[in-house]
């Protein structure tokens, strides 16, 4: 395992839903980064386990607190219910309630650190954004209308999870919310065409409401894209800059340019697979 190789982690085998195995991960340590996931176990299941994560972290007397968070809907919309997401309000709301935590009489900071969808599942298989050549041309057929996406790049959330431990001072408190840029997929598919030299285009119906009413940084869901830069200077700011960086990696594995990739129907698999 590649964390094996940097000689200073241990690993501990146990589950967030067991008291004592939370205890054993959380002791002796001065921080953590708490991220359950709700396609696992349910909204309500994770609801309870991360404020036991919140509380035993204070009883064991970490001095941080990190959550992995995604956009709250339903919240930022005014309670519209068409923007209702489980699995994003799950999460969301419990950013807001540890927030409120942190102004209370104990000694442990706590930051927010919100994503959303990794631009790599557009270059992935069994994604809900997985692409297919059809007819010679690179296609995503995904429900998205003139809205765009907020994609996160795995290879930037490194820097900004560091960033937050490292920045005790000005990060407690923040909800840090990142992106790589708004992605609306006309331009996703013409950032592919310049990037590989390969036609490539979208296919459209009306779904994905939350992203259907977040286009061009001035809807439901926003970024500020310039504290991104001061935090991070060398992120991924483009879908053009990720394409080209992503096939490179596959040439220089023997794979091939990212266009064959996907032509071949051989594209890799990020998600976990249950």
């Amino acid at each position: 395992m590649e964390l094996a190789k940097l000689g200073d982690v241990e690993f501990i085998e146990g589950t967030f839903a067991n008291e004592s195995d939370l205890r054993k991960g959380f002791a002796g340590c001065w921080g953590a980064f708490v991220n359950i996931d709700a396609f696992n176990c349910g909204e309500k299941t994770k609801t309870y386990w991360t404020i036991r994560c919140y509380e035993l972290a204070v009883e064991l007397g970490l001095k941080y607190f990190v959550f992995g968070n995604l956009d709250y809907s339903y919240e930022k919309s005014g309670y519209d219910p068409k923007f209702r997401c489980g699995h994003y309000d799950g999460k969301g709301r419990l950013a807001e309630w540890l927030l409120q935590q942190r102004r209370k009489s104990n000694n442990m900071s706590v930051a927010i650190f919100t994503a959303g969808p990794y631009i790599e599942m557009t270059i992935s298989s069994k994604t809900i954004m997985t692409p297919r050549v059809e007819n010679g041309i690179v296609t995503w057929r995904v429900p998205l209308g003139a809205g765009a996406v907020p994609h996160v790049a795995l290879d930037d959330c490194e820097h900004y999870a560091r960033w937050l431990f490292d920045h005790p001072e000005r990060s407690d408190g923040m909800d840090l919310e990142v992106a790589i840029d708004h992605v609306d997929y006309a331009d996703l598919a013409k950032a592919f065409e310049r990037a590989m030299g390969k036609p490539a285009q979208d296919n459209f119906s009306s779904f994905w409401t939350m992203w259907t009413n977040s286009g061009g940084n001035k809807g439901v869901i926003q970024r500020d894209y310039a504290l991104l830069d001061e935090i991070h200077p060398k992120r991924i700011k483009t879908a053009e800059e990720f394409f080209r960086r992503e096939s490179e990696k596959r040439r220089l594995a023997g794979l091939g340019e990212l266009f064959e990739v996907i032509e071949a129907n051989n594209l890799a698999s990020m998600l976990k697979i249950g």
